[in-house]
Parts: C-alpha cells; sequence; structure tokens
C-alpha cells in the first residue's frame, strides 16, 4: 500500500488548476487543517469508547488525562512503526 505524500509545489498546483487562484487560498489550509481536526476527531472517538467500555465518567479532566495520556504514548509508539507492518 503507497502512502500519498504532497508536496507545497504539488497541492499549489492543484489547487490553482482545479479551483483557480481565489479558491487556492481555501485549498492550501484545507490540505493542512482538515487531517489534523480528521486525527483530534479520532482520538476524542476512542477516548470517549474506552471511557464508555470501562464505565469511567469523563465530567473531570483527570479522568480525561487518564485515558488520553497512554493512548497517546500507544499511538506515539505505533507512528515509529513501518506502516506495511501494521497494514
Amino acid at each position: 500500500m503507497a502512502l500519498f505524500l504532497l508536496s507545497e509545489v504539488e497541492v499549489y498546483e492543484a489547487s490553482v488548476t482545479a479551483l483557480g487562484a481565489f479558491a487556492e487560498t481555501l485549498g492550501i489550509p484545507g490540505v493542512i487543517i482538515l487531517p489534523i481536526a480528521s486525527g483530534d476527531t479520532a482520538s476524542r472517538s476512542a477516548r470517549m469508547i474506552i471511557a464508555d467500555y470501562l464505565n469511567i465518567a469523563q465530567r473531570k479532566i483527570g479522568a480525561r488525562l487518564w485515558i488520553a495520556i497512554p493512548m497517546s504514548i500507544i499511538s506515539s509508539v505505533l507512528t515509529q512503526i513501518d506502516s506495511s507492518l501494521l497494514w
């Protein structure tokens, strides 16, 4: 499975070609913002699923951190592993 990473030049060319000069200003930040928002939503969803499974209330920040910190450590370790091994 190939991982597609676009360079700044490729994003710029695709934005200008597909969207035009005015809309390119929306296309370039979208390439940065959308993956961050998707990752944030996935992390929040995973934390809530774990909390629900373990019957842990999520009202206090300490309870959220109790789940989020180990989950972040595991995620950091997984980013160091070759993606072909995971898939």
